[in-house]
């Protein structure tokens, strides 16, 4: 939502043209998600492409920053992040450049932000795979291009 409302605000809109423009909904639906009164995880495709078209982003961008999708989806197998992921912060931890700046509570991070940390280590080594099998949005679009027609 503070994507579409930095943007709105960006382009001078007011509620009623956000609205309607970001995600083709009525102003009352549109204060409803602003506030919480509605799930933004729960809008529809068309919504999602609406608000991308309106961000200027991909859709794949656009259910992430919804919530649609988490880091687990990125992963041929999601359920081996969660073979993985204590191993994967002990390695962390046992880097010597890193490890003197971890709090004690860096062991007790949810999973959302453990794999987060993870996935940011991984990028600042590259080649280092932390957690096997994470596919990258650009090999995605890649793999979906390579797909026959029609399927």
């Amino acid at each position: 939502m503070n994507l579409i409302l930095t943007a709105a605000n960006d382009h001078g809109l007011s509620m009623e043209e956000t609205a309607k423009q970001a995600l083709g909904v009525s102003p009352s639906y549109f204060y409803s998600l602003r506030n919480g009164g509605k799930e933004i995880p729960q809008l529809g495709e068309q919504h999602i492409s609406k608000a991308a078209r309106f961000l200027g982003v991909s859709r794949i961008a656009a259910k992430v920053a919804a919530g649609q999708l988490g880091p687990e989806d990125f992963y041929t197998e999601p359920d081996i992040v969660r073979d993985y992921l204590r191993p994967a912060l002990r390695y962390i931890r046992s880097d010597p450049k890193l490890a003197p700046f971890l709090p004690a509570t860096f062991d007790d991070l949810p999973p959302d932000l453990a794999l987060a940390f993870v996935m940011l280590y991984e990028q600042a080594h590259p080649g280092r795979s932390l957690i096997p099998g994470r596919v990258s949005p650009e090999e995605i679009a890649k793999r979906h291009l390579d797909l026959p027609q029609g399927s």
